[in-house]
């Protein structure tokens, strides 16, 4: 196998949080802020081979994707794997054991950044109060009481309870999104109203698939879903970085998306009678 460069770090940032670019910015520059030697890995068909196995039962096609990825971050002579993705992270500690030999230290990023607490340089206290939402993959990866003690590191940060008296915490509704939209719509907007009785600045969470299924219900309410890296980097006083999913779905039907968004998509070969064929499957407005 081609050795590249070595890496202390190599910072694997999966599929669905590419959708997030404004998430990734933010997780990359506190990164490079606290002087961390890493290398990003990502794009093209590099996949942890979480889209196969559970969810579609192709084992086989799995576990290709998995060995593929682990020879390209190999390549690279790592100390540590660090992950973006909860998805990303089930794969490298649940099933890529059972069949691969890393060798490798693994890392969800708030475990991370948890380790090296004191390179958090905090100057903005945040005067925010916070929902912790431990989605299903959040809590299936045993990252709940982590999440919870980096929140609480961060000035400014009030934790609400999150116990909202006799309602029940429910799945934000990602996963019924993939097959039965209608179904997962309504699952997430029963969240959002239970959430909502918190009166919380931000719904802080850790999952890429919670954060898209947010989107729709955030016009209706008057607060903010935040990942971790854009809460901390928020009160590192780190760049501001335009969240364009939130900006799309704030409109009010397709042709406006097609007019905000035209320089972009037009720039990656893209033409409008193709976009008014695509956003429909992804903006139920």
């Amino acid at each position: 196998m081609r050795k590249i460069k070595h890496t202390e770090n190599l910072v694997f940032l999966g599929c669905s949080p590419v959708a997030l670019p404004d998430k990734i910015f933010h997780f990359l520059d506190i990164l490079e802020t606290m002087g961390t030697d890493f290398v990003a890995l990502s794009g093209g068909e590099l996949c942890c081979g979480t889209s196969f196995c559970p969810a579609a039962g192709k084992v086989n096609e799995s576990e290709e994707k998995a060995r593929e990825l682990i020879d390209n971050i190999k390549a690279f002579s790592p100390e540590r794997v660090i992950l973006f993705c909860n998805g990303c992270y089930r794969q490298f500690t649940e099933f890529f054991p059972s069949f691969l030999d890393m060798d490798l230290e693994v890392q969800h990023y708030i475990q991370f950044f948890l380790d090296n607490l004191e390179k958090l340089k905090f100057i903005n206290p945040l005067g925010k109060k916070v929902f912790l939402y431990e989605s299903c993959m959040t809590r299936r990866t045993q990252l709940s009481d982590s999440a919870k003690t980096l929140l609480e590191a961060i000035p400014g940060v009030e934790l609400v309870d999150p116990k909202l008296g006799d309602e029940e915490i429910l799945c934000c509704g990602g996963i019924a999104n993939m097959t039965n939209p209608p179904l997962g719509q309504q699952v997430g907007k029963v969240l959002v109203d239970n959430i909502s009785k918190t009166n919380a600045d931000y719904i802080a969470n850790t999952c890429s698939f919670c954060r898209l299924s947010f989107y729709p219900y955030e016009k209706h309410y008057s607060f903010d879903v935040k990942d971790f890296a854009t809460i901390i980097d928020e009160s590192m006083g780190g760049e501001e970085y335009e969240d364009k999913l939130k900006t799309y779905w704030s409109c009010e039907n397709v042709d406006e998306i097609i007019e905000k968004s035209r320089e972009n998509f037009e720039a990656n070969g893209y033409k409008v009678e193709e976009m008014k064929h695509i956003l429909p499957m992804i903006f139920h407005l």
